[in-house]
């Protein structure tokens, strides 16, 4: 495929990212880098692939030499314009310039997967050949293991042809010579710390890259992987998915054997209430049974005090309803002689009294249960009643007498109905 002269740096700046950020990231080898020129302040480093030169920046800084090899020529432009020592080239055509155990550090960072099967072979002997005895071998590339990487990132870049499996590319470097091969997963995704208990950590939370590191030598290997270990604490290792699936199972089993115990627990509980709440409903059924036993031998005992009461009902019913009548005629008999005797002012006067007044209350609310108070005015508005009503009477039989004094037919007819009356 014929691309641009600058197109492959386009795609880095886009999907790489800023060369700031990649600077930031590879702060993570400081504390290796610092173990290896503990050992060889003199070391010398070659960096493989370099492309746009930020790890070749960063290790300019520590190493008095340091070189790079890379093809593209936009990105070899950009390496010097930062000052960097950088041969243009292919890497296996270049490496076979370097005599052999002149370089005490190899590093190649997200290249090897770019990389046809044999040219892989013959890039990994050519590095054996090239490192010192006491060299180290650094690479990264991306990490199948992360699901989102093997089966959509890693084909972002249409260069990648060669996904490099953990175990054989170890297989591989020490089929080629050296003598101890490990890997290291980093760069966790973007979920690496959610929740053991979400599926997404495994999906996007596993380690994106890995680490190779070979050496030619046990000692040197040693020195890293057992002698001093800190340097790993600052690497970013990661999880792989085993390990976050590990999590997930680990989990998700302790919560459910929690809530097994809590279920047991819950039911035992339940249980015992449940049995308590049995013996009360029986006590309360007991005393039920007790209470209706007392009121039936209540009953029994007062059975016959029940019967004279109903007969005592049915006597004193009859009584009652005749003083009740006797109570209404005493009522009417008062009206009527109230009645007369407000009709003449000394009687209605003598009514008006304070004492009079007093004993009318009193018989009225003691004797006849009427629970009023009469005063004067009272009295007064009902005579004046009474005398209206029997002023309008006298006035009308007034009427009719004069009308009958005046009128032949009415005499006429009173002759007639007396005449029958004999």
């Amino acid at each position: 495929m014929i691309m641009e002269s600058n197109y492959y740096l386009e795609f880095e700046n886009k999907f790489r990212g800023e060369r700031e950020k990649i600077l930031e990231k590879f702060v993570t080898y400081d504390s290796l880098i610092d173990l290896i020129l503990q050992q060889d302040p003199l070391a010398n480093l070659l960096d493989i692939g370099c492309g746009r030169g930020e790890w070749l920046e960063k290790c300019s800084q520590k190493f008095k030499n340091c070189i790079g090899i890379e093809s593209d020529l936009s990105m070899i432009k950009l390496c010097k314009d930062h000052g960097l020592n950088v041969v243009e080239g292919d890497a296996i055509d270049k490496l076979s310039n370097f005599s052999d155990g002149s370089v005490s550090v190899i590093t190649i960072f997200h290249m090897i997967e770019h990389l046809e099967y044999e040219n892989l072979i013959t890039l990994i002997s050519q590095c054996h050949r090239v490192l010192s005895d006491d060299g180290f071998l650094i690479m990264e590339t991306p990490s199948i293991d992360n699901l989102i990487v093997s089966s959509k990132t890693f084909y972002v870049d249409p260069t990648h042809i060669n996904p490099i499996n953990p175990d054989g590319i170890c297989f591989h470097l020490e089929k080629a010579g050296f003598t101890n091969a490990k890997y290291l997963y980093i760069n966790g995704g973007p979920l690496e710390n959610a929740s053991p208990l979400k599926i997404t950590r495994i999906l996007n939370g596993v380690a994106q890259d890995l680490c190779i590191i070979a050496t030619k030598k046990q000692q040197k290997f040693d020195l890293i992987f057992s002698e001093n270990t800190k340097w790993q604490s600052s690497l970013n290792i990661g999880v792989n998915t085993f390990e976050a699936a590990t999590d997930y199972d680990l989990k998700l089993e302790t919560l459910l054997n929690r809530y097994e115990t809590y279920r047991k627990d819950h039911k035992e509980k339940i249980k015992l209430e449940k049995q308590d709440l049995q013996d009360k409903i029986y006590l309360l059924n007991e005393e039920v049974a007790l209470s209706k036993e007392e009121i039936r031998l209540l009953k029994a005992r007062l059975k016959y005090i029940i019967y004279i009461a109903g007969i005592f009902r049915l006597i004193i019913r009859p009584i009652v309803l005749i003083l009740k009548l006797i109570r209404r005629l005493i009522l009417l008999l008062c009206n009527k002689i109230f009645k007369i005797l407000v009709m003449h002012k000394l009687t209605r006067n003598f009514l008006t009294s304070k004492i009079v007044l007093a004993m009318i209350n009193f018989i009225l609310n003691r004797l006849l249960g009427n629970p009023i108070n009469i005063n004067a005015t009272h009295i007064l508005n009902k005579a004046n009643k009474i005398i209206k009503l029997d002023d309008n009477l006298i006035r009308f039989n007034q009427k009719l007498s004069l009308h009958y004094e005046h009128s032949p037919k009415a005499k006429e007819y009173k002759k007639k109905l007396s005449g029958r009356n004999k």
